[in-house]
C-alpha cells in the first residue's frame, strides 16, 4: 500500500472495488467523485467491479480492448474501467456498448445515467469505450494533466521500491495477476 501519498490514494468502497482482488488506486481529487458514485451504487444494488484504474506509464498493458490515449486520464488516476454487476450477471464492454442501453436492467442504465449527469465525470461509452469513467483533466488542463502524471508517478515508485531480492518476486505477482486478469 502506499505511505502518506501527495497524489495517490488506494480505495476502498463497498460497491467498487477492484475485480478478482486488484488492488484500485486513485487521484486523490478523484476519490470524493467516486464516494457519491459509490453510494449511487449502493442504493441501486450495483457493484463496480475494476479491471484498470491508475496506470504506472512504464507499466505495459496486455489485453487492451481500447488503444490507450496518450494523454490518458488513467495515468493521472482519474480514470477507471469497470464491469458493472448487478443481481449476479456480469456486464462488461459488450454488453455496455450504445447499441445495447435498451436491453440492460433499468439499474444498470441508471448507472450510465447518473455518470452522464454527475457534470465532471465522463461516460466511455460516448467515445466507445463504454466500460470506462473518468474525470477528464486531460480535457481541462493539460497543465494539469502533466503535473499529477509526474506526481502519481512519483508517488507509485515510492511506494513500488523493493529491495533487489524481491524484484523477481514482483515479476511473478505481476505475471500472475495478468493471467488471471485476462481469464
Amino acid at each position: 500500500t502506499l505511505q502518506q501519498p501527495s497524489h495517490l490514494l488506494e480505495t476502498n468502497f463497498s460497491h467498487i472495488r477492484g475485480y478478482k482482488g486488484k488492488q484500485v488506486f486513485v487521484h486523490r481529487k478523484f476519490a470524493p467523485h467516486l464516494e457519491k458514485l459509490n453510494a449511487f451504487c449502493k442504493s441501486k444494488d450495483l457493484h463496480l467491479l475494476v479491471i484498470s484504474s491508475y496506470r504506472y506509464e512504464q507499466d505495459n498493458l496486455k489485453n487492451a480492448i481500447v488503444k490507450p490515449a496518450t494523454f490518458s486520464n488513467h495515468l493521472v488516476g482519474c480514470a477507471l474501467d469497470c464491469n458493472v454487476q448487478y443481481k449476479g450477471t456480469l456486464y462488461n464492454s459488450t454488453s455496455l456498448r450504445q447499441s445495447n442501453l435498451a436491453k440492460l436492467p433499468e439499474r444498470v442504465r441508471s448507472y450510465i445515467a447518473y455518470i452522464q449527469k454527475d457534470t465532471p465525470l465522463r461516460w466511455g461509452g460516448t467515445f466507445n469505450d463504454p466500460v470506462h469513467i473518468d474525470l477528464p483533466i486531460n480535457k481541462q488542463s493539460r497543465s494539469t494533466w502533466h503535473e499529477w502524471r509526474k506526481g502519481c508517478a512519483k508517488d507509485w515508485e515510492n511506494a513500488t521500491k523493493k529491495p533487489p531480492a524481491l524484484q523477481n518476486l514482483r515479476k511473478l505477482a505481476r505475471k500472475i495477476r495478468d493471467r488471471i486478469t485476462a481469464d
